[in-house]
């Protein structure tokens, strides 16, 4: 029998080694951030990031590395998870919790969840209408939300916009969703003499998703639905609702998810077992640069948060969003907060 062998066009092969790339390229980004990092505590660093407003490419000239904040007599990172008051201390979280990481990220949540995190967003995925048409992602990261959407609405026919503070995990996105539509297009086109090319419209905005201004999306809205996983903890409810009220469609939906502490009783001493096990088994897995996150700091973070009833008071407070809900999930583990806008 004759083996036989599957054929690889050069436009795949290109997407293929694009995606590699874009790994590579985060993975020499971690090592040289942990180098810098080896005589520093976790306390007192911060990432490499860009800051821009700039939407589809990600322009490697603008990229500058921030100094640690206690350098100058900024506050440690522990400090900044206990209280999280202001614009500075909540991106210097977000920032110093991942550092340069997208090239391990999506194999760091699922490891770290016990698989529960393809759960939540399934579960997070039900919650879109497929008659969604123009989407709006906070916190994008490495497009594994992305990509559902775009399968879940039409990968051709939807329009995203992403929004995140991480140029390398933007990279990674980039290199996936080029990926996606690769397929998507071979899946069209098979069999077809007369091959269709589609393109999938998606834009990037890298910066933090509370410095989210009127020029950053107007050229993209007005959107029909804003989505987020893991956001809500890093920012504040009132600041973000407010950016992006104005660019929503009248019965746009909303839907954002994160961690939350399980209900009281074994669940809870399980989950705060498990979370100390992370502190020390998450950086020897996956690299010092996960040791700001993992170590004490993200289940400070996720308990002191409430993040949850946060966003559903402020929701209602503003007077123009209505069947506002509160979704408790696998014991109450994680949630999400749904809404309509009036």
């Amino acid at each position: 029998t004759t083996p036989t062998t599957t054929a690889t066009t050069p436009k795949s092969a290109k997407r293929q080694r694009s995606y590699r790339s874009a790994l590579l390229t985060s993975f020499r980004r971690s090592k040289k951030h942990q180098e810098t990092r080896d005589d520093i505590s976790p306390e007192t660093t911060t990432m490499t990031t860009t800051t821009s407003t700039a939407i589809t490419n990600v322009d490697e000239t603008t990229k500058t590395t921030q100094e640690p904040d206690t350098a100058d007599g900024g506050p440690s990172l522990n400090e900044c998870v206990t209280d999280m008051a202001t614009r500075e201390k909540r991106e210097k979280v977000s920032k110093s919790f991942f550092p340069n990481t997208g090239y391990n990220y999506d194999r760091c949540v699922a490891y770290a969840t016990l698989g529960f995190d393809a759960e939540w967003k399934r579960l997070l995925l039900r919650q879109i209408p497929t008659s969604s048409k123009n989407v709006l992602e906070l916190a994008s990261g490495t497009a594994i939300v992305s990509k559902r959407i775009l399968k879940r609405c039409g990968v051709f026919t939807t329009k995203l916009t992403c929004v995140d503070i991480t140029d390398d995990y933007v990279d990674v996105a980039k290199a996936k969703l080029a990926a996606l539509e690769e397929k998507e297009n071979q899946k069209r086109n098979k069999g077809k003499k007369e091959k269709e090319e589609g393109k999938i419209d998606v834009a990037y905005v890298i910066k933090n998703a509370e410095d989210i201004t009127e020029e950053d999306l107007q050229s993209r809205g007005p959107f029909d639905c804003v989505v987020s996983s893991y956001i809500p903890k890093y920012v504040d409810a009132e600041k973000v609702i407010s950016s992006i009220e104005p660019h929503l469609t009248e019965g746009a939906t909303l839907v954002v998810h994160d961690f939350d502490v399980p209900y009281a009783g074994p669940c809870r001493w399980i989950w705060h077992a498990h979370m100390d096990i992370w502190a020390w088994m998450g950086p020897k897995m996956f690299g010092k640069e996960w040791a700001a996150c993992f170590e004490a700091n993200l289940k400070e973070l996720i308990i002191k948060s409430d993040w949850a009833k946060v966003w559903s008071d402020k929701l209602k407070e503003r007077g123009c969003w209505s069947d506002v809900k509160i979704h408790r999930i696998t014991l109450g583990g994680a949630s999400l907060v749904t809404a309509k806008k009036n």
